[in-house]
């Protein structure tokens, strides 16, 4: 009897190891077998160092994007527009060059079909040894890199794998809205959309004021460290553009802020960093197929903070501009001009007038360093609404000189006859009912992806809302900033509106948008722009 429990005990385990064994490979969270069953499972990409090797393993793509965080905001959709081309991204966050090298290896080696590699160079990331790989984020899954059979143990029974990853996937399918997919590539560890809302600008980076000291005895680079950087730079950067030359190689450096460079020069590290520079990009142009882009002499950019949440990390938009200058040629590093480059760079950054970042304005609304660089992205000038509108219609308000900086206002005045539990949605009640303020005609808002305005209450009860419509009359964008949040100072407001097309109407209200208001009800709005 006893020999019977044990035996029938024994078989439940060998089923239930079965069982996990099959689900695993069958969902394969992380990619190790094959590609994602999107057709069945929907699959969250968040886990870099355990899904990227799977992706570039298994995925159909053309193109790819690496390096550390500071890719980690890049858009393969955007990539893919420019390149036309089907493109992945697979960061990994303070990875060395040797990690992300042996990424690239792996993808090469499955995917004859790769064409186009964007990768960024770390500046800090030079003097890394060349077989350095980052250890402080717990133990390396080494046995998703490799080919052998017997240490997939780890993966095919881990119990993270089983509870964090296979038993959500497949309970999520008893969701009777579920649907199956993926994490597109644009959203794929873009920490723009962090819960903790990342802000920018001088007042994050210097909460409590900054000023500049004396700067240390400069110090040179050891001959041990210029032996390091190019071994660093031949193994895990040259190497594959070598064996493999049908490929495009676009790397580039990624550009820290103005402070990032200020603290080299206090240290006495700037001329050291751009000596290191100096060697990785004659190592680098060695090699013909490899276009070697920096950014770092766009002093517009690295000294307005307002592009950066730290030192050294820049926001969306940045990672948008270099793709298109990337694709245009624009600022490439040849035999010709790095010369040139380095001395630009090494002269800016040690005669700079760092205490100006503080005094430089700190946008409200992040996004607003995104609005103004849509110009040179995009190539679409800016949109003026109240000054340039072909079609406004008024309702209860009126144009009026002299509002945010001396521009012209829309004033609105008085209170929507709409109940305050009324079903009606505000963006309906706008299109078909009433509104406290002016509707406007877009011709084509294709070319624009922010709506940017300012805009504060001239009484008690004032609000500020606004719906955007598409041809068809179909709610695109719905904003709304009731009384109760805003006061009698200008705000500053970014709306994105790029997943817009085409003619679109745009209604403005500015009354209280329900009858709990007066007809003295009145908010204002200036300056209100498409970007």
């Amino acid at each position: 009897m006893k020999k019977l429990w044990i035996a029938g005990y024994f078989m439940i385990v060998i089923a239930a190891l079965a069982f996990v064994a099959y689900k695993t490979l069958q969902i394969d969270p992380f990619f190790h077998y094959h590609a994602p069953n999107t057709a069945d499972y929907f699959y969250l990409l968040n886990n870099e160092r355990s899904q990227n090797n799977g992706i570039a393993r298994h995925f159909d793509y053309e193109g790819i994007i690496t390096g550390t965080s500071m890719t980690e905001n890049f858009k393969a959709s955007e990539a893919e527009d420019l390149w036309g081309r089907t493109f992945i991204k697979v960061p990994y966050s303070g990875g060395s060059y040797n990690e992300i090298n042996m990424s690239l290896e792996a993808a090469v080696k499955y995917n004859p079909k790769l064409k186009v590699i964007i990768r960024g160079l770390d500046l800090e990331k030079f003097f890394d040894d060349k077989n350095q790989w980052r250890t402080d984020m717990g133990a390396y899954p080494t046995y998703l890199y490799d080919d052998y059979w017997y240490n997939d143990v780890e993966y095919v029974f881990n119990r993270s794998v089983l509870f964090s990853r296979l038993y959500p996937m497949m309970k999520e399918n008893d969701n009777p809205d579920f649907q199956s997919g993926i994490t597109s590539f644009d959203e794929y560890a873009n920490w723009m959309n962090n819960v903790n809302h990342y802000t920018f600008g001088h007042k994050t980076l210097f909460p409590d004021g900054f000023t500049t000291g004396k700067a240390k005895k400069p110090v040179k680079l050891t001959k041990k460290e210029k032996d390091v950087i190019r071994g660093n730079i031949r193994q895990n950067v040259i190497a594959l553009a070598e064996q493999h030359p049908d490929i495009d190689y676009y790397y580039f450096f990624t550009p820290y802020g103005a402070a990032w460079w200020y603290f080299l020069l206090a240290d006495g590290k700037l001329d050291r960093q751009i000596e290191a520079e100096r060697i990785v990009i004659e190592e680098i142009l060695k090699c013909d197929n490899i276009k070697l882009f920096s950014f770092n002499g766009l002093f517009d950019i690295t000294t307005d903070l307002n592009n950066y949440k730290d030192y050294i990390h820049y926001g969306e938009w940045i990672n948008s501009l270099m793709l298109h200058y990337m694709h245009d040629g624009k600022y490439q590093l040849t035999s010709d001009n790095y010369l040139d480059y380095l001395k630009e760079e090494k002269q800016f950054y040690k005669k700079a007038d760092y205490n100006q970042m503080t005094r430089q304005e700190d946008y409200e609304d992040d996004y607003y360093a995104a609005a103004l660089l849509n110009k040179e992205i995009n190539k679409t000038e800016p949109f003026h609404i109240l000054e340039n509108a072909d079609s406004m219609e008024l309702s209860d308000a009126s144009v009026e000189e002299d509002h945010y900086n001396g521009q012209i206002g829309l004033v609105c005045t008085g209170t929507l006859g709409r109940s305050a539990r009324s079903p009606i949605p505000l963006s309906e009640y706008f299109r078909d009912l009433g509104y406290i303020g002016a509707k406007i005609q877009i011709p084509d808002i294709t070319p624009y992806k922010y709506l940017v305005f300012y805009g504060k209450k001239l009484s008690k009860r004032g609000e500020l809302a606004l719906g955007l419509y598409d041809k068809n009359g179909e709610e695109e964008v719905i904003f709304n900033k009731d009384y109760h949040n805003l006061d009698k100072k200008w705000h500053q407001y970014v709306i994105d509106v790029s997943d817009c097309k085409g003619p679109c109407t745009l209604i403005l209200n500015g009354g209280c948008i329900d009858k709990t208001g007066t007809k003295a009800s009145k908010s204002v709005f200036s300056e209100i722009t498409l970007y």
